[in-house]
């Protein structure tokens, strides 16, 4: 979502780093604020893509609902699978543990 803004603003690939590292990238532009914006653009200047693929809303907001889920929780390691390597626990406790 980012790197949609930085190029539908900035025809100029040192100004879209500018306003990625100084704007977009930053706690002060929420996920939900930069998706209201992306869905402005699209359906003011792409309507298009919106015909398209109209569930484009809906699944901007399931990805941040998703997003929000893995972003706040915390990973409880202590699963009783956690030494089945073909568990996502296991998985992650194996890369943990390559370190």
């Amino acid at each position: 979502m980012d790197s949609f803004l930085a190029k539908y603003f900035c025809n100029d690939t040192a100004k879209e780093t500018e306003l990625l590292e100084i704007f977009l990238s930053t706690t002060h532009v929420t996920f939900f604020a930069k998706q209201e914006v992306i869905m402005i653009i699209l359906k003011k200047h792409i309507p298009e893509f919106v015909l398209a693929y109209p569930d484009v809303e809906k699944d901007l907001k399931e990805i941040m609902e998703e997003r929000n889920i893995v972003a706040h929780s915390v990973l409880d390691f202590s699963d009783v699978n956690s030494n089945n390597k073909n568990s996502l626990i296991g998985e992650v406790k194996g890369v943990f543990n390559a370190f």
